[in-house]
């Protein structure tokens, strides 16, 4: 079963077919108000700009490039995408409706922070630039524990950020990408819809998480130096308990600040 499978699951809900628009090749959705998760699966680094009073000014998301270019890890939007190219995707804020604060979920301590640098020092393989404000929520779907170097017993890691908009008007959502050209979300509750972006390794390929940990310490954290944030450096990633992804699920994420 994988990840999408399992949202659905959960809801209890089967997903209906839309309808398409035969000039645009993408599906007509009603007008209608709802959520919409943007469900960043894996190891991105979730940046949120704020200004002097906390307020929510921007908010990116960023899976680096592999160290010299290896391309071990695997992508999957609506289906598995090439790794040899890097994806810009971007969603405007048309059709939603944006906070301007949101607080971060107090599990993922050691994993959320503050940045120096609102985008990373590398080239991205997965880029998401979201809307300018802030989600009305910042959940996750699956954890795991971590032991990390200089903090004593086993820490809490999220798998996966998921970011939950209030919706005015589905119809006018839409995310584009400059390689995969416009994208509708796709409906898994009643006036329920995500985005689904999802970054890991090929299945069985990292038994003993070591290179998702290399991934982390080398690629995640060196992308943003100097980052304000206690897991500095990763030394065992635990197994999860429950495997409903298409590729390793053992990359975890970071949640950062800036300034």
């Amino acid at each position: 079963m994988n990840r999408r499978d399992f949202v659905r699951v959960v809801t209890g809900v089967a997903v209906s077919a839309p309808t398409w628009c035969r000039a645009t090749g993408i599906p007509l959705l009603p007008p209608t108000p709802g959520i919409l998760q943007v469900y960043l699966d894996g190891p991105f680094a979730v940046v949120l700009k704020k200004d002097g009073s906390g307020n929510v000014l921007a908010a990116n998301a960023y899976v680096p490039i592999e160290d010299q270019g290896k391309r071990e890890h695997q992508f999957h939007f609506k289906g598995k995408q090439d790794e040899k190219k890097n994806y810009k995707f971007k969603l405007p804020k048309d059709g939603l409706s944006l906070d301007s604060i949101v607080t971060p979920n107090v599990e993922f301590d050691a994993f959320t922070g503050k940045a120096v640098s609102g985008s990373p020092t590398c080239d991205s393989f997965v880029q998401v630039e979201l809307p300018p404000g802030a989600p009305k929520e910042i959940k996750f779907l699956s954890k795991t524990t971590a032991d990390v170097k200089g903090i004593a017993g086993k820490v809490t890691m999220p798998l996966d950020h998921v970011l939950v908009y209030a919706v005015s008007d589905i119809s006018k959502v839409t995310m584009t990408c400059d390689q995969l050209g416009p994208s509708r979300p796709e409906k898994f509750d009643t006036n329920a819809y995500q985005f689904h972006l999802e970054v890991g390794l090929p299945m069985n390929s990292d038994p003993d998480g070591s290179k998702a940990v290399n991934f982390f310490n080398k690629q995640l954290l060196t992308a943003f130096p100097n980052s304000q944030i206690k897991a500095k450096e990763l030394v065992h990633i635990d197994q999860p308990l429950t495997e409903t992804s298409d590729v390793e699920c053992k990359n975890g994420g970071l949640l950062l600040t800036q300034p």
